[in-house]
């Protein structure tokens, strides 16, 4: 039984594994933008661009690890549940 889950998910496994990477990668890029650009928020005066673009990429990333997470524990708990109960 977890053979047949575990085909049928990996590729969406990997979906969103490469979807994390690359929202933790803007996510950092974005940071490291906002301090060597201090000076450009200074003089906009709208540091929100900053805190927006972060949180879209942190909110992104946060939910593709979790997605990738319960997929791959997934069939550990419908093993145990089944040992359990059967």
């Amino acid at each position: 039984m977890g053979f047949f889950y575990n085909s049928y998910s990996s590729k969406r496994v990997a979906n969103w594994g490469k979807a994390r990477q690359h929202h933790e990668g803007l996510k950092i890029k974005v940071v490291q933008e906002s301090f060597t650009g201090i000076k450009a928020v200074k003089l906009l005066k709208d540091p929100q661009l900053f805190t927006d673009r972060f949180k879209f990429h942190n909110v992104n990333g946060a939910q593709a690890a979790r997605k990738q997470y319960a997929s791959q524990q997934m069939p550990k708990l419908i093993l145990e549940v089944l040992a359990i109960v059967g």
